[in-house]
């Protein structure tokens, strides 16, 4: 009938606009370099922690015997599980990590959190024992930024208080770091669109992602925020593709991912703790650092003065990635039957870039994992994180 017919129809739009992208994105140049061999694939040093939610996106270290993620269920928005409904979507959790990447995950119990917001997590920034997380609530909560105290011997994560944006930066919102009074924060814009707060609609993401960023028509922007005031501004000089990861040298470098540039952009920072909002930062640029990847989440590790770099193997893939969620409200396997028929594989990579030499290193590729969103570099392993993956992956470079 004629639902049968539309929904095949919006199949095969789908697919038309996945191909559409790819070409716009990577032009013929990058298409050409589809079979492009992927580096130091080390699946056979990995180990998986099972965990109870879907998109650990971000990972930080947390102290010497843990690192740290929140894990939301976010995706699942983004991919319309039963039409986004986020009634039906669990509300997700804290994890720390053993950073000797043996022992059992801890998942914390989450203390006074408010009654009927949901933790729909994105990227996390660690200051001291606090836990900040960029929280997707939309109809649950609104665009927010929750604050948490760790304790991890008593394995909770007690709630403390609350950015909630204005509904106009619904969605909008990626990575954060938080400066040294504990109450600005900067944060970056992955998409220059506002979501309802039902949740992306779909035929605004896609005419989003085939117009404005396809043809780089619109730029995304880093924004200034405030805690105390529940307001922000945005920063001046700070327009990329798309930005994404965010991290800073505690001091006044601020690194930020470009990723469809494939580039990370550096800033000046001038912080004036005691001025208004409007006047408390100022970002300078001062260089780009061409990667040649499209990348994810970037973290600054403060003992070798260098960058944590989480790399997408392939563009195209993420996009048959995306379509294949999209179409079967499902995570594919691994290994997965579809790659054979070569619609898309999964190629999740590490890089550090030294600060130092202005050099970066390609650690390891992996495929245990589909949608690889962080990569931190910590006692010869590397922590991945994902944007969709019910796991955690642990692999020895």
């Amino acid at each position: 009938g004629l639902l049968t017919f539309l929904g095949k129809l919006s199949i095969l739009i789908i697919s038309i606009s996945v191909v559409l992208i790819s070409i716009v994105f990577y032009n013929v140049n990058e298409l050409k370099q589809i079979e492009k061999p992927i580096p130091n694939i080390r699946d056979d040093k990995c180990k998986a922690y099972d965990i109870e939610h879907e998109g650990p996106e971000d990972i930080e270290i947390f102290n010497e015997k843990y690192l740290i993620t929140a894990a939301g269920n976010v995706h699942r928005i983004w991919n319309h599980y039963d039409d986004g409904t986020q009634e039906s979507i669990p509300s997700g959790a804290i994890y720390l990590i053993p950073s000797d990447g043996v022992s059992d995950l801890v998942k914390l119990e989450m203390v006074n959190y408010p009654a009927g917001v949901k933790l729909f997590a994105h990227g996390i920034y660690v200051k001291g024992t606090s836990l900040y997380v960029l929280n997707h609530a939309y109809s649950k909560g609104g665009e927010r930024i929750d604050v948490f105290d760790i304790d991890a011997e008593q394995k909770t994560a007690t709630y403390k208080n609350s950015l909630v944006f204005p509904d106009k930066y619904m969605g909008m919102m990626n990575d954060i770091v938080v400066l040294d009074d504990g109450d600005t924060v900067l944060t970056t814009a992955w998409q220059a669109f506002t979501h309802d707060k039902e949740g992306a609609n779909k035929l605004k993401k896609k005419f989003y992602f085939l117009t404005i960023v396809g043809f780089k028509f619109s730029l995304t922007d880093v924004y200034a925020c405030s805690i105390k005031q529940n307001d922000c501004y945005l920063l001046p000089g700070t327009s990329a593709l798309m930005n994404n990861g965010i991290t800073w040298d505690k001091k006044d470098r601020v690194f930020v991912v470009d990723s469809l540039g494939m580039c990370i952009n550096e800033y000046k920072l001038k912080f004036s703790p005691n001025e208004s909002l409007q006047k408390r930062v100022e970002l300078s640029f001062v260089k780009k650092h061409d990667i040649g990847y499209l990348m994810d989440n970037v973290y600054y590790n403060e003992k070798a003065n260098s960058l944590d770099i989480s790399l997408i193997g392939r563009g195209i893939d993420y996009l048959g990635l995306v379509e294949f969620i999209e179409r079967n409200q499902k995570l594919p396997q691994v290994p997965v039957e579809i790659s054979n028929k070569r619609l898309f594989r999964n190629h999740n990579g590490a890089a550090v870039f030294n600060l130092n030499t202005n050099q970066y290193e390609v650690l390891m590729f992996t495929t245990k994992m589909f949608g690889g969103s962080s990569a931190v570099n910590l006692n010869n392993k590397v922590f991945f994180g994902s944007h969709v993956w019910n796991q955690i992956l642990v692999c020895d470079v």
